[in-house]
């Protein structure tokens, strides 16, 4: 278990099971060429990293922590902040780095930097109870909306709490939201492309898809 940082362009962040609490900025990289690497240890097993120009947010088994862009760390938030228990499965965070989207083993929140607020959501309706089975991708859409991929399919849940189900069944695996509103969902086989209204369009075989 270990994670490090090096001076690099864009600092990199390598996790096998464990959770780092970041210190100094890394030192400039040595005069021919190789940078030094900082390691640090702790209890709590990487769930998964992400990113925005000013933010890094680390989710463990016991809540997500998060650091500024130069390693600061600046909070921890667990169940007894309002987070839902269990060990967190998915994040990921608005493209401006203002909202972050939790998913953890028993519901999803989202925590809003500007406020310093975490919000729980709803959990979905008993028809869509499948939209929490198995996280596999989250992708934050311009609204602040939230798309979940897993192995009951894609579904959306916006900020206020309103679940929709998507025509995507088959597990997802892969998400990405783009600036017009649409999720690109990769499915064994295809990528789809899906609109919150609900119209998809596949890219098989038939469309050169690999």
């Amino acid at each position: 278990m270990w994670i490090a940082r090096c001076a690099v362009p864009a600092w990199l962040i390598f996790s096998v099971g464990a959770c780092a609490h970041f210190g100094k900025p890394a030192p400039p990289p040595q005069a021919d060429g190789r940078s030094d690497v900082q390691t640090f240890t702790d209890s709590s097993s990487v769930m998964g990293v992400t990113a925005s120009d000013t933010s890094v947010f680390v989710a463990t088994t016991t809540g997500f922590d998060l650091f500024s862009a130069a390693g600061k760390h600046l909070l921890h938030l667990g169940e007894d902040a309002g987070l839902p228990g269990g060990a967190v499965r998915q994040v990921a965070s608005a493209s401006d780095g203002a909202t972050l989207w939790i998913a953890t083993e028993s519901g999803l929140a989202f925590y809003t930097l500007s406020h310093g607020s975490l919000t729980t959501v709803a959990p979905p309706p008993k028809e869509m109870a499948r939209a929490l089975s198995e996280v596999n991708a989250m992708a934050v859409d311009p609204a602040g909306g939230v798309w979940l991929g897993g192995d009951g399919g894609v579904f959306h849940v916006t900020t206020q709490g309103r679940w929709t189900r998507t025509q995507i069944e088959e597990p997802c695996t892969a998400l990405f939201a783009d600036a017009a509103n649409l999720a690109w969902a990769a499915v064994p086989g295809a990528v789809v492309a899906v609109e919150i209204q609900g119209k998809i369009r596949r890219f098989g075989a038939a469309e050169g898809f690999a």
